[in-house]
């Protein structure tokens, strides 16, 4: 089939690559997958801050039936992600809680072509250079106490 016809409806931005570096990202949504031998694990999304047509997902083995060393490595990552994104005591209650921070991190190519999370075991999660909508919350303005209204006896 002759495509030379088609090109110029061919959105610019959908022939963009994302190049590997470090990127700030916004995690988007979560779900829990599973797989053999009791695998369970965090599947994570995130945006990329300054390329908004990238997502790039993570995955998080927070159970396995045969591999301690796997949960230990996506629970220690997990946990890490939670400090970096706000919580500090670790993992919040609930993973949707995170959704909405803003996280830096390391994206690579994986052996696919696809853009992946390089954590380092944890140790790749870093404070993001543009803080996350949940941690810019404007405060509540102080309102001015008129002098002598600490004395009125109502």
């Amino acid at each position: 089939m002759d495509l030379s016809k088609y090109k110029s409806q061919v959105d610019e931005s959908s022939l963009e690559t994302l190049e590997p570096g470090v990127y700030d990202l916004e995690y988007t949504q979560d779900e829990e997958i599973t797989g053999r031998n009791g695998w369970v694990a965090l599947k994570a999304l995130f945006r990329v801050v300054d390329k908004p047509n990238f997502l790039v997902g993570h995955t998080f083995t927070v159970d396995h039936s045969t591999s301690t060393s796997a949960i230990e490595i996506g629970l220690q990552s997990l946990d890490k992600l939670a400090k970096v994104c706000g919580f500090p005591d670790g993992l919040p209650d609930d993973s949707s809680d995170l959704v909405g921070s803003r996280v830096r991190a390391n994206v690579i190519i994986d052996d696919k072509g696809y853009p992946a999370i390089d954590d380092g075991k944890g140790k790749g999660w870093l404070e993001p250079k543009s803080k996350s909508v949940k941690s810019e919350k404007k405060s509540e303005p102080e309102t001015k106490k008129e002098s002598g209204d600490e004395n009125i006896p109502f």
